[in-house]
């Protein structure tokens, strides 16, 4: 069922879980998977160049969702003070 442009899309937190909590898994999250990425790469045979070219893009990205989720949890806890 399409949703009318005029109206807020409500955002339900995960598993009945606050806003802030959900903030919180999401930033740990992708905190976690950036530290296995960075063992990871660190184990690739640099011979590997297009393996390791995956991985540092890959690693790019969690760390772009890091930053965005430091953000939101940021501004969750702002709005709830």
């Amino acid at each position: 069922m399409p949703v009318s442009s005029d109206e807020p899309k409500r955002i339900e937190p995960l598993r009945g879980q606050d806003f802030t909590t959900t903030a919180f898994c999401i930033e740990r999250d992708f905190r976690g998977l950036v530290e296995t990425l960075k063992r990871t790469i660190a184990q690739v045979d640099p011979s590997d160049e297009r393996l390791l070219e995956n991985f540092v893009n890959t690693k790019a990205v969690a760390q772009r969702g890091l930053r965005l989720s430091k953000l939101l949890l940021r501004e969750t806890r702002k709005r709830r003070a």
